[in-house]
């Protein structure tokens, strides 16, 4: 099980996601977590050697990105833009306590730096909080949701438009969300259990939703559901 305090509710965009990956301890809600993120930088032949600083800024602020995922539905995350620019990304070592260069390497025309960086959660959930761009999720029982086909990405927003209506359910996190494949976690009722959300969202939705074989998980082929209700 997530302890699910930490987490606020964020739909992440995917072109973005793809850029850094969390470990483990980041996906544990917790005051901060260990992000793993690569920058780049386009190599200038006037100063070649700034590459690497430049690349290493890049994963900085990408890891910031990562957690920010972690915390706000992507519409928040649109219409604060200006706001999330001078507060996280102009300045992404106010959220990073620690961080280790992996590796550093050259492309054609770019230097690339992988990092590993520890970063504050809770300083994140601060600022998102004063800029009313977080959500907090209740802790309490929830269940794990793995939507695939189609896009998954692309039809978030309507999912969750179902998963709101859905008897029993409450609040919800979008994890992740990249590769045509998103993970979600919402907030159910006592009692709710995996086979009886996946009754509801198959025959009021009309989705294909299952039990999956690994624990607290709901499965949900969108694209499954698309062909059943096709004429």
């Amino acid at each position: 099980m997530v302890d699910m305090r930490s987490f606020c509710v964020l739909s992440a965009l995917a072109a973005l996601c793809a850029c850094a990956t969390t470990s483990k301890a980041a996906k544990a809600a917790s005051e901060s977590g260990n992000i793993r993120a690569t920058g780049k930088a386009e190599i200038d032949v006037r100063a070649p050697e700034s590459a690497k600083r430049r690349a290493l800024d890049d994963a900085m602020k990408r890891a910031v990105e990562e957690a920010l995922f972690l915390h706000m539905p992507h519409d928040l995350l649109v219409r604060n833009a200006a706001a999330l620019q001078s507060r996280f990304f102009d300045h992404p070592q106010n959220f990073i306590r620690r961080r280790e260069v992996i590796k550093t390497w050259k492309e054609p025309a770019y230097v690339k730096t992988e990092i590993e960086a520890r970063v504050d959660f809770a300083a994140i959930e601060h600022q998102l909080l004063q800029i009313g761009a977080a959500k907090a999720v209740k802790a309490g029982p929830h269940v794990r949701i793995l939507l695939s086909g189609l896009n998954a990405c692309a039809d978030l927003e309507g999912f969750e438009k179902i998963l709101e209506a859905a008897p029993g359910v409450g609040d919800y996190i979008v994890e992740r969300c990249g590769g045509g494949r998103a993970l979600l976690w919402a907030a159910v009722n006592d009692g709710l259990s995996r086979q009886q959300l996946a009754a509801d969202l198959s025959q009021q939705a009309g989705l294909a939703a299952s039990a999956a074989p690994e624990e607290d998980t709901l499965s949900v082929d969108l694209k499954a559901g698309a062909a059943e209700s096709a004429p």
